[in-house]
């Protein structure tokens, strides 16, 4: 079994012992203990205070051939939400996401994604579903009055890229990649769902694996390709139409402003 913990809730805690260590419990009650344990992180608990097993112990009991299916959905996010990982997903997929944290945290992510299998050279061209990894600068805190901070180091960084999207002002490419392992200056932890702009995330080289199916990837990267250009095009409109705010001109037809760039617009200026 794993280490044990507790936390205090209020009076008369339930069999803690001393030293804040609390007793092991007896397999019988094991399922009892899985959804008792996270439903204890959540905040779950009696008013006369609650033991809540350390999330170690619940993992001895599912390696006993206990399943994750007795936990709620709001037990779960609250497991994820404690270690900052993403709560998005159905209950299916939340224990998905317990279950790999726990095969990642303990230093096995470098492991079963090792730097060696990174071999193919996306920079410029990654998309969601690739495992990527990359490398960043990390920079000291942003300084007003110089409007710069300087580099203290770099950080690797190897994730898989869950999301990615084009921003509704800027339209700027951003990438949630949900880390595998980092090392390095300030590295993060496993899962830990980490936001980094487009230009960043090809700075400096990005490598990722293959896909089973390349095939498919191919339609992924082609329908990410298009929101790309209808980004562009939006970004483009909004150019023009701040350029001109105050102004007043006949439509131009959507067709004209694919084809050619703006400064080449023929401006009708009603009076």
């Amino acid at each position: 079994m794993g280490t044990w913990c507790y936390t205090v809730g209020g009076g008369g805690g339930v069999g803690a012992a001393a030293g804040g260590v609390a007793s092991e419990p007896d397999a019988a009650g094991g399922a009892d203990v899985v959804a008792g344990s996270i439903a204890g992180v959540a905040g779950a608990g009696s008013g006369v205070g609650a033991v809540v097993w350390g999330i170690a112990g619940v993992v001895g009991e599912f390696n006993g051939g206990k399943s994750l299916d007795v936990l709620k959905l709001n037990q779960c996010k609250a497991y994820l939400r404690k270690h900052s990982l993403r709560l998005s997903g159905t209950k299916a997929t939340c224990i998905e996401r317990i279950q790999e944290h726990w095969r990642l945290k303990d230093g096995n992510a470098e492991i079963l994604y090792p730097k060696s299998s990174f071999v193919i050279n996306c920079t410029g061209d990654a998309c969601k579903g690739d495992v990527v990894l990359f490398m960043q600068r990390i920079f000291a805190k942003f300084d007003i009055v110089t409007r710069g901070a300087n580099v203290i180091g770099k950080r690797i960084v190897a994730g898989r890229i869950v999301k990615e999207s084009y921003g509704a002002a800027k339209q700027q490419h951003t990438f949630t990649v949900e880390i595998l392992w980092s090392e390095g200056v300030q590295a993060l932890p496993p899962l830990f769902p980490l936001r980094v702009k487009g230009r960043n995330l090809y700075r400096l080289k990005t490598f990722r694996q293959p896909w089973t199916d390349e095939a498919e990837r191919s339609k992924v990267l082609d329908e990410k390709h298009k929101r790309g250009a209808a980004a562009r095009h939006a970004r483009a409109i909004a150019k023009f139409t701040n350029a001109n705010k105050g102004r007043h001109y006949a439509s131009i037809p959507l067709l004209a402003l694919m084809k050619f760039p703006i400064k080449s617009y023929v401006q009708f200026k009603f009076s």
